[in-house]
């Protein structure tokens, strides 16, 4: 997996965002997605963290929308790091989850992952990371719910998880 590659190169004290970025490459859309969003699926609802959250999210959906192949963040925010200790404690507790549902998800209907497409959903996301942005109370958790599946379905190709009612898709 992507994310436990990144954290065996990782031996500073700090992770610095921008290295995140640039180990990403080409699926840089949807694991930031799920990164961003995934902490709001969190049962305790932690004041600001969907508001601080939600700006990356709208600037991610936006590029999408706008057409970008590849995420762009500001210098000021590439720039930020954070504690190696804590990224690793998150990763570590969201890759049997995220492992597990690799399992699901696997390229199939890629059409719906087109360049017109992604525009399309791009949209969506805009409209989820509006919402999820906004300081309701409990109100964060279905946005969060469907951006960490449509970052997922992104990542690993799947059209078919993008589908509306989609649900059935799932059982094998």
């Amino acid at each position: 997996m992507l994310l436990r590659e990144f954290l065996s190169t990782q031996t500073g004290p700090r992770v610095k965002f921008g290295d995140l970025h640039d180990a990403l490459e080409d699926r840089g859309f949807g694991v930031l997605l799920f990164i961003f969003a995934f902490p709001n699926l969190i049962a305790a609802n932690i004041p600001l963290v969907s508001s601080v959250l939600g700006f990356p999210l709208v600037l991610l959906a936006a590029q999408l929308t706008y057409g970008r192949h590849k995420p762009w963040f500001p210098h000021w925010l590439t720039a930020q790091t954070f504690p190696r200790e804590k990224f690793t404690a998150i990763t570590l507790r969201a890759l049997p989850y995220l492992e597990r549902a690799e399992m699901l998800f696997r390229p199939r209907l890629t059409f719906m992952l087109s360049w017109t497409a992604e525009r399309l959903i791009g949209v969506a996301l805009l409209i989820l990371a509006v919402i999820l942005a906004l300081p309701i109370p409990f109100g964060n958790w279905l946005p969060a719910l469907s951006m960490s599946i449509i970052g997922l379905a992104m990542v690993e190709k799947d059209g078919l998880a993008l589908r509306p009612g989609s649900g059935s898709a799932w059982r094998r």
